[in-house]
C-alpha cells in the first residue's frame, strides 16, 4: 500500500476509526491463531482455519504499514529493531 493511498484511506474513514481497527486486528490475529492451534492434529490444521490465519496476518501487516504511516515511524529504524530483536533470541536460545 502506497502513501498517497493510505492519505486517502484515512482521509475517507477518519484518523480515529483506523487507529480503532488497527488496535482491533491484532486481537483477531489472536483469534485465528488460537482456533488454527485447537484445529491442529499432528502438523495438519483445518483448511478453512489456515484461510483465516492467512487473512489476519495479512490485516495485521497492512495495520502496521497504516501505523507506520500514521506516526511517522522510520521503516528502517522498525527493521533495525527486528534485527536486532531477532539477533537477541537467536542468542539468547543459541539458535
Amino acid at each position: 500500500m502506497k502513501s498517497s493511498q493510505i492519505n486517502k484511506l484515512i482521509k475517507r474513514n477518519g484518523r480515529e476509526t483506523e487507529v480503532l481497527t488497527c488496535m482491533e486486528e491484532p486481537s483477531e490475529l489472536i483469534q485465528a491463531i488460537s482456533k488454527t492451534e485447537r484445529s491442529r492434529q499432528g502438523d495438519t490444521f483445518a483448511p478453512e482455519n489456515l484461510d483465516n490465519l492467512y487473512e489476519e496476518i495479512a490485516d495485521t501487516m497492512i495495520c502496521i504499514r497504516i501505523l507506520t504511516h500514521l506516526y511517522k515511524l522510520d521503516a528502517n529504524a522498525i527493521k533495525a529493531m527486528q534485527r536486532k530483536k531477532e539477533k537477541r533470541l537467536v542468542d539468547r536460545y543459541k539458535l
